[in-house]
């Protein structure tokens, strides 16, 4: 697909104990990796107020090449809040 991604496709996958996840048998090419965490059944709740940092960014996988990612960073702090853009009115008469 050119100037965009094709069509979602959702892999779940959970960290080992050091906080790492592999992903095999992947194609080589342009992702958009997408991550959410999910804390096990009675892990301790973060703060309400923050958001998660790496989320979502632009990857390149190599054939037969491993591809590090930081990992995803709990901010603290109000999470920014989301940009509307005003709707004006159409100028003229409705065509």
């Amino acid at each position: 697909m050119i100037g965009g991604y094709g069509p979602t496709r959702w892999t779940d996958a959970d960290v080992d104990g050091t906080g790492v996840v592999k992903l095999e048998h992947i194609k080589p090419g342009e992702y958009r990796l997408t991550r959410r965490y999910r804390p096990e059944a009675g892990a301790e709740a973060l703060p309400a107020a923050g958001r998660w940092i790496g989320t979502e960014l632009p990857v390149s996988l190599t054939a037969g090449k491993e591809l590090p990612v930081p990992p995803l960073r709990w901010a603290a702090g109000a999470a920014p809040k989301p940009v509307v853009k005003p709707v004006g009115k159409p100028k003229g008469p409705a065509r």
